[in-house]
């Protein structure tokens, strides 16, 4: 029952991160805190790819602020960070007094670190099961050795 529990406890990241990569295509949503014209901190899904972005102003205001959770149809109005690579990517810019930064992750990269515990667990518990061969040495006076 234990390790059934650890199992389920393990996998359903896994399964929560594959499911909401599919989704991606079809779908997207962001969660942003909003105190006046500009979010302070943004998380989001959208065309595959998970972004994380951070208003640099000197006081975030999060007593204030608003939190909003927006889904909708896919589309195309996230574009590409400056920077990017398989996916990953990194922009920096500043505009009217705001400083902003944009992360972004694929969300192939989330389901594999997702998926590193669940193998981990696997893999111990396939060692612990298999023993190998049983070979036990005999007795030097056994007189089948001889």
């Amino acid at each position: 029952m234990r390790r059934r529990l650890i199992w389920a406890i393990l996998t359903l990241p896994l399964i929560a991160s594959i499911f909401i990569w599919i989704a991606t295509y079809w779908y997207q949503a962001e969660l942003l805190s909003e105190s006046g014209r500009f979010a302070d901190v943004g998380v989001g899904v959208n065309r595959g790819s998970l972004m994380f972005g951070v208003s640099g102003r000197d006081q975030w205001k999060f007593k204030g602020s608003q939190w909003k959770f927006e889904f909708g149809v896919s589309d195309e109005t996230w574009g590409e960070p400056a920077h990017h690579f398989l996916g990953f990517g990194y922009e920096s810019d500043s505009f009217l007094l705001h400083n902003a930064t944009v992360l972004q992750a694929p969300m192939w990269f989330i389901a594999l670190l997702t998926a590193i515990p669940p193998l981990l667990l696997y893999r111990r518990y396939r060692k612990r099961r298999n023993p190998g061969f049983p070979i036990e040495p005999s007795p030097p006076n056994d007189s089948l050795t001889h």
